[in-house]
């Protein structure tokens, strides 16, 4: 039996989701996805903290990663002490309101979907150890 569940994100936040999975051990062998919901002035901001999910005492080793989106663009920028193996597959922009003509992953064409104001990013393999720029307009 499924059933329907409504989710409600509020304008401007950036959500890394993984999975998904009925144990964290199997969560972490999951891809990343961004869900990005887009605010009334087409703003997003998110942080992650990434650690290897067992330890008590990481001892500095974590990644803590602020994504913003301004003016048609998503960056990643922080702070990489944790090697994370899993990397960001799939990035999802909820929005915007016309087609972009191109879209772009660190400078290089990317293939996009867009259908109801969302924009996709599929089969994606971007490090979650690295900083990285996608654009679109």
């Amino acid at each position: 039996m499924g059933y329907d569940l409504s989710v409600h994100i509020r304008g401007g936040q950036i959500i890394p989701t993984q999975g998904p999975s009925l144990t964290v051990y199997e969560n972490r062998n999951k891809p990343f996805e961004l869900l990005v919901a887009l605010d009334s002035e087409k703003k997003a901001h998110g942080i992650l903290y990434l650690d290897d999910g067992i330890s008590y005492n990481v001892d500095g080793k974590f990644n803590e990663i602020e994504y913003n989106v301004e003016n048609g663009t998503l960056t990643a920028k922080g702070s990489y002490n944790y090697d994370e193996p899993q990397n960001l597959h799939e990035i999802s922009i909820l929005g915007i309101f016309s087609k972009p003509s191109t879209v772009t992953v660190n400078d290089a064409d990317a293939q996009f979907e867009f259908s109801n104001n969302e924009l996709s990013i599929k089969n994606l393999d971007i490090s979650m150890n690295d900083e990285f720029v996608v654009s679109w307009n």
